[in-house]
């Protein structure tokens, strides 16, 4: 019998947390994490927004870890953004946030 793939039961917000690829590499990036999600098995995966949808970090060629935007250098922190962006990034998370919760039927 094939084993089922574990669902995603319950997501959270992940603000200031983001996907680590390639870390250390001159090609390293990062993606913003939309959510973190609870799977029927226990575990829990950072998700990524693609396109309209979102998928498991861990998925991609060279993930390499999750990084939370305190581990920035302090240039970057949000302190330095000015009211704009700040209000940019918080939008971002919440459509994010609203676009995984649709993607998933919650």
């Amino acid at each position: 019998m094939k084993e089922k793939e574990p669902r995603i039961i319950q997501i959270i917000p992940a603000a200031g947390w983001y996907a680590v690829y390639g870390e250390g590499t001159p090609a390293e990036e990062r993606s913003p994490l939309a959510c973190w999600a609870l799977t029927s098995d226990g575990e829990v995966i950072g998700q990524v927004p693609i396109e309209n949808c979102i998928d498991n970090a861990e998925d991609f060629n060279n993930f390499s870890r999750y990084r939370h935007e305190s581990e920035r250098p302090s240039t970057e922190q949000d302190s330095q953004l000015t009211e704009e962006e700040l209000a940019a990034k918080r939008a971002y998370e919440e459509e994010a946030v609203a676009a995984a919760e649709k993607a998933l039927g919650l």
